[in-house]
């Protein structure tokens, strides 16, 4: 059942409110992005976004001073946040998050690999593009536990706002989030917002998205195998086509996508992050093409819409009305 529901908020859809309507008793596969929260307007963005920079500020520290044990405690705090009820679990909000043994390896990839003393990595939205086993759901986790301040506050706002009432007496939980003055993690007493004595915190329906916008599957579509499609050009590699011109003659022609990924990944035995990395450390101006690219995207390109929100929290139950 939709949050609106259980409440019997007086709306049509998500046109009219200003957060995500989860399904109290699942999760739906919508994460929290922060390259859509650095585009995101009003005060409670703008907090977010304080957030997001600080803690990528440290995490970049951290690198700078090759200090592991730091980071490994910077990122231990990805373990899946149930309150939210996004995510990748089916039909209740259970799953296990960003585990220790898989966030280690993704630390000592990034430190190996050199990509932020290097300037290849500029925000915290690059993180999933260059390390395995980090992507939309682990990445929105994270993301989630730094927020989980911003996203209290928000809660509180909605609930005020829509005359919900909330026991602010029984601050029964202890959970991490990121403190941007002290610039660490803390632990604050929640949670006042309960369905069904269930913790529940609403998401603003511009921080998400069905996927993040900075994927890989584009970065590699899009980028990596076309600056592929040039080094075999350049190189006459043997996947290269030579067809004849309009006067007989031989003429060079760049491999198809298709014989570059067969060629460089799947001959190769490689994944498609380690095909990635391996071109942005070839062509480092590749990751600067593409933030430049997404930039330049329309709102409306960027921001789930509300037609889409409807679709996927509604399906064919009635709308809250």
């Amino acid at each position: 059942m939709n949050f609106s529901k259980i409440y019997n908020l007086s709306i049509y859809g998500h046109s009219d409110i200003d957060f995500v309507d989860i399904l109290v008793n699942t999760d739906v596969r919508l994460y929290l992005d922060s390259e859509r929260i650095l585009r995101s307007e009003g005060i409670i963005a703008e907090f977010a976004k304080e957030c997001l920079e600080d803690f990528f500020d440290v995490f970049m520290q951290l690198v700078r001073n090759n200090d592991r044990e730091g980071l490994y405690k910077l990122l231990s705090y990805g373990h899946e946040p149930n309150e939210t009820h996004l995510g990748m679990s089916s039909r209740k909000s259970c799953g296990k998050g960003s585990s220790l043994e898989i966030i280690m390896p993704i630390v000592d990839n990034i430190i190996e690999l050199g990509y932020c003393k290097s300037g290849v990595v500029e925000k915290l939205s690059d993180l999933p593009l260059l390390t395995p086993n980090f992507s939309n759901d682990r990445f929105s986790d994270l993301v989630t536990n730094i927020l989980r301040q911003v996203l209290h506050i928000f809660t509180h706002q909605q609930y005020d706002k829509w005359n919900i009432k909330y026991d602010d007496s029984k601050c029964d939980y202890k959970l991490p989030y990121w403190d941007k003055e002290l610039h660490c993690w803390r632990t604050m007493n929640t949670f006042s917002f309960k369905v069904g004595g269930k913790p529940i915190l609403l998401v603003p329906k511009t921080f998400v998205g069905t996927k993040l916008l900075l994927n890989p599957s584009q970065l590699l579509q899009k980028y990596a195998l076309e600056y592929g499609q040039e080094d075999h050009y350049n190189a006459k590699s043997s996947i290269c086509t030579i067809k004849k011109d309009r006067f007989g003659n031989d003429q060079l022609e760049k491999p198809t996508k298709k014989k570059v990924r067969k060629f460089e990944i799947t001959n190769l035995n490689r994944a498609e992050k380690e095909y990635i990395a391996y071109q942005v450390d070839k062509h480092p101006d590749m990751l600067i093409h593409y933030h430049n690219d997404v930039n330049a995207m329309e709102n409306n390109d960027i921001f789930i819409s509300d037609e889409k929100l409807d679709k996927m929290l509604y399906a064919s139950l009635p709308i809250a009305l």
